[in-house]
């Protein structure tokens, strides 16, 4: 067992982080997946008035935009990138979009936040089923919105931690 840290009998608590022998080695084994880029988004602009927020909220949640304008853009994109997170725009859902939002959920593990004024509790209900993960009015402030994409982004993170790790707090007495 390989420990990350030490014991200091001195702190209240130590945070131990281990990762044992045979989970490297089957990293080692598995064949290499692109390491996401942390810091770019894809905002899918069907909407310019609802991306205009949804842009601005993504830049104050700290991440580089990359702008695209249809579902096969975002898959050609996805084909070649990993990317942290895929924004899509749209004034209404509409049925013809459920498609396009499937065709990106098999395409990426990347959080799908939609961002759009449907009301409808069914087209949301179906984009959800269709694979998003979130949505957001684009009259929800900014600033909400910026939080809402950090909290996915975390999510992510501690989702992607490799099997086999663990974190244990030791308190000492």
């Amino acid at each position: 067992m390989n420990v990350l840290g030490c014991m200091d009998n001195n702190a209240p608590a130590m945070v131990l982080l281990w990762r044992t022998t045979m989970d490297r080695r089957r990293e080692a084994a598995s064949p290499a997946r692109p390491a996401p880029r942390s810091s770019t988004a894809i905002l899918l602009d069907m909407a310019s008035r609802v991306s205009l927020s949804a842009r601005g909220a993504l830049e104050d949640a700290g991440l580089r935009v990359v702008r695209r304008q249809s579902f096969d853009d975002v898959g050609r994109l996805l084909r070649h990138d990993v990317h942290s997170l895929v924004v899509v725009a749209v004034d209404e859902i509409k049925p013809t979009h459920l498609p396009g939002i499937a065709g990106v959920r098999q395409a990426t593990d990347a959080p799908i936040l939609i961002v759009s004024d449907t009301k409808e509790l069914e087209m949301r209900a179906a984009a959800f089923d269709a694979g998003a993960d979130e949505h957001v009015a684009p009259a929800a402030a900014r600033i909400e919105v910026a939080a809402r994409i950090r909290a996915k982004l975390r999510r992510q993170a501690l989702a992607q931690m490799a099997p086999g790790s663990h974190l244990r707090i030791v308190k000492n007495s």
